[in-house]
């Protein structure tokens, strides 16, 4: 009888790093990202929403990339195989900080938060659509772990 490793196992190294750096350069990332984006503005548009989600979306893919890396350096697999696992587990856990902070942000409009201007529904469809974005990524992570 063989053992067969698992799959989040295999890019434990790529994972980690890229969770250590979505982490502790997450922070400065996101709160840069939200000033260029949305500070010092008196009415926030699409264009600013559009930003923000450019920028940590690129910060997403960045910190993917060096996991990758990590993680095809300590082992002895393709770089294109770990930048397919690792890249979306980086996009799929900012995707659900992001989901996170448009909750936050929907519960706080009487403190004129940036979704100050959504309606209710609008809420949801964006909290809602970051979230299903989130599963989807992870899932192709998982998908590609397995190949």
């Amino acid at each position: 009888m063989s053992v067969v490793p698992s799959p989040t196992r295999s890019h434990r190294t790529g994972l980690a790093t890229t969770a250590v750096v979505d982490v502790v350069a997450g922070v400065p990332v996101y709160f840069v990202a939200f000033l260029f984006s949305y500070g010092f503005r008196d009415v926030v548009g699409v264009a600013n929403h559009l930003a923000f989600l450019t920028m940590v979306c690129a910060f997403a893919v960045v910190a993917g990339l060096v996991g990758a890396a990590a993680d095809a350096a300590a082992t002895s697999r393709r770089l294109a195989a770990s930048l397919a696992v690792v890249v979306p587990a980086s996009l799929s856990l900012n995707c659900a900080v992001v989901a996170a902070g448009s909750v936050v942000s929907a519960l706080n409009k009487d403190a004129g938060s940036v979704s100050a201007a959504f309606s209710p529904l609008t809420d949801v469809l964006v909290a809602t659509g970051l979230g299903a974005l989130s599963v989807g990524l992870a899932l192709a992570a998982v998908r590609a772990a397995r190949r």
